[in-house]
């Protein structure tokens, strides 16, 4: 069920955007008894790397460093159990530059979220996801 969600998700971006590719990197973070990762656990990992959630909808919120504008990239709580950190764009693939500047932000958020949200009775698993991106050696 949770593949035939991606798959509509995706449909209706590719529609939208004319059926344009979309390039970059998605992190999938879930839980080995299959239950919802709490919304504070997650805040608390990015807060451990320096870094806040600016909620934008209740399924949605941008990922940026204090007092900058800008966001690093995006967590997605739609489809439960799975939290997703994604930074995606269409028409033209990340360049390395711009890679560099938030990927080790990304893995770090991803890998301290691992840890705040992991207890005894359930480990949060990670899932690296490339999507039509050259990985520019990182």
């Amino acid at each position: 069920m949770k593949k035939i969600i991606w798959a509509l998700r995706f449909a209706i971006i590719a529609v939208l955007s004319g059926f344009e590719t979309l390039h970059g990197v998605q992190f999938e973070l879930a839980s080995d008894n299959k239950l919802a990762l709490p919304h504070d656990c997650v805040a608390e990992g990015l807060r451990r790397v320096g870094l806040e959630l600016v909620p934008t909808s209740s399924t949605l919120a941008h990922v940026r460093e204090p007092g900058d504008e800008r966001y690093m990239f995006v967590v997605s709580y739609a489809v439960p159990p799975t939290v997703e950190f994604y930074s995606l764009v269409m028409h033209e693939p990340y360049s390395c530059k711009e890679l560099q500047r938030f990927m080790p932000r990304l893995r770090a958020a991803a890998k301290s979220t691992q840890e705040a949200c992991s207890f005894p009775a359930s480990r949060v698993i990670v899932k690296e996801k490339w999507m039509a991106q050259e990985s520019c050696g990182l």
